[in-house]
C-alpha cells in the first residue's frame, strides 16, 4: 500500500506567455524534480507538473514511481535485507538497525531509534514482540544499553564482544559489548553481575546465576560469583575458580611431556586457591588453545583421564610426576 506524505510545496511562478508554439499557456513545461530519495538511492516522490491555464503558471504534481518506498515520511525505505546494527546502516535516520522482537523471536530489522544511550538504564520488549529504546548502536540487555560489536576483530570501545543466545539455546542474531573484569577478583561493578572467563576474548561481566559449587549448570554464568560452570565427563557443574600458573611444557627423563598446573595452596592466590590439597586448579581454555592465569578447582583424580586414547595422561597433588614438580603428565606408553 502507498502512503504520501503531507507537503506544502511552493509553487514556481512562471511568466505567462502569449498561448504560442512554446507548449500553452504557461509555457515550455519545466524538467521534473525528484524531491526525496529512497534508502537504496532511487527516487522516492517526483514532482511533475500541471498547467494551470488561467493563470498561466505550473503547479507542481506528487507522484510516487515504481521504487521500493516504504511509506516512511520524507519517502527513505527502511529494509530489513540493507539494515547492518555494527555500522548502523540501510536505514532511514529517524530509524535504527537492531533486534527486533516478533512471537518471540529475535531478528536484524530497523525500528524507530531510541532515546538512550551506552551504559544507561534501559526497557526491553515486555511481551514477545517490539524493540528495546537505546538508541542507534546501543541493545538492551539485563537493563542497561550494551554497544553492538562483530567478534571479528572485536568491535568494542570498552570490553568484551559476547555471542549470546536465548533461554532455547538459539544464537541470537547480533552480539554485543560486556564490560571486562578479573575473574579472581570479581571486580564488576553492576549490581547482579560476578565475573567469568570467557575463553580467548578474556573475561567479562555477566548476570550472575546465582548456582552454588557442585550444582548442575548450562550456561557460562549460571553459578554464582567466584564459580563458573564448567564441563567435566560430559556433565556441566558449578566448580571453584582459583588462579593458576603458566601451562608451559616440559619433558621428563622418560620423555614424557609434563605440565605444572597447581594443587591446593599451592595455587597463586591464597584467597582465590583451591581449598583442598588435592584439588588440581585446572586452567580454562576455549578448546582452541587457548590458556589463561584462570582455573577451576577438581581433584587430581577428576583431572587425570588415562584412558584417552589418543592423549593419556594423569595428575597427582602427593608426589608430583614432573622433574620441576609439574602435577601432570602425559603417558606416552
Amino acid at each position: 500500500m502507498w502512503h504520501y506524505a503531507l507537503r506544502v510545496f511552493v509553487a514556481i511562478l512562471l511568466s505567462a506567455c502569449d498561448g504560442g508554439d512554446a507548449g500553452g499557456p504557461c509555457g515550455a513545461e519545466p524538467d521534473s524534480q525528484c524531491v526525496s530519495v529512497c534508502a537504496n538511492g532511487e527516487c522516492g516522490e517526483l514532482h511533475t507538473w500541471d498547467c494551470n491555464a488561467s493563470t498561466g503558471e505550473w503547479r507542481p504534481v506528487e507522484e510516487i514511481n515504481e521504487c521500493d518506498w516504504s511509506g516512511v515520511d520524507g519517502g527513505c525505505a527502511s529494509t530489513a535485507a540493507g539494515c547492518n546494527p555494527v555500522s548502523q546502516t540501510g536505514c532511514c535516520p529517524e530509524d535504527k538497525c537492531g533486534l527486533v522482537l516478533e512471537d518471540g523471536f529475535g531478528r536484524i530489522d530497523c525500528a524507530p531509534n531510541g532515546t538512550r544511550g551506552i551504559g544507561e538504564p534501559c526497557t526491553e520488549p515486555t511481551t514477545g514482540d517490539g524493540y528495546d529504546d537505546c538508541a542507534a548502536g546501543g541493545h538492551c540487555f539485563d537493563g542497561r544499553c550494551r554497544e553492538i560489536c562483530t567478534t571479528i576483530n572485536d568491535t568494542c570501545s570498552d570490553g568484551v564482544c559476547l555471542e549470546f543466545a536465548d533461554s532455547a539455546g538459539n544464537p541470537q542474531p547480533l552480539n554485543w559489548c560486556m564490560h571486562s573484569c578479573d575473574p579472581l577478583a570479581q571486580d564488576c561493578s553492576l549490581p547482579g553481575e560476578a565475573c567469568y572467563a570467557v575463553g580467548l576474548r578474556g573475561n567479562a561481566c555477566m548476570p550472575s546465576g546465582g548456582l552454588a559449587i557442585g550444582e548442575p549448570c548450562a550456561g557460562v554464568n549460571d553459578c554464582a560469583a567466584g564459580s563458573q560452570c564448567v564441563e567435566s565427563d560430559d556433565e556441566s557443574t558449578c566448580r571453584r575458580l582459583c588462579g593458576t600458573i603458566a601451562q608451559t611444557w616440559s619433558t621428563d627423563k622418560a620423555g614424557d611431556l609434563t605440565w605444572p598446573l597447581c594443587c591446593g595452596a599451592d595455587c597463586t592466590s591464597a584467597t582465590r586457591a583451591c581449598p583442598e590439597s588435592d584439588q588440581v586448579c585446572w586452567a580454562i581454555s576455549d578448546g582452541a588453545g587457548g590458556t589463561f592465569d584462570t582455573g577451576f578447582c577438581q581433584t587430581d583424580v577428576e583431572a587425570s583421564n588415562p584412558d584417552q586414547p589418543d592423549f593419556p595422561w594423569t595428575c597427582d597433588c602427593t608426589s608430583p610426576p614432573g622433574p620441576m614438580g609439574e602435577v601432570c603428565q602425559f603417558q606416552s606408553g
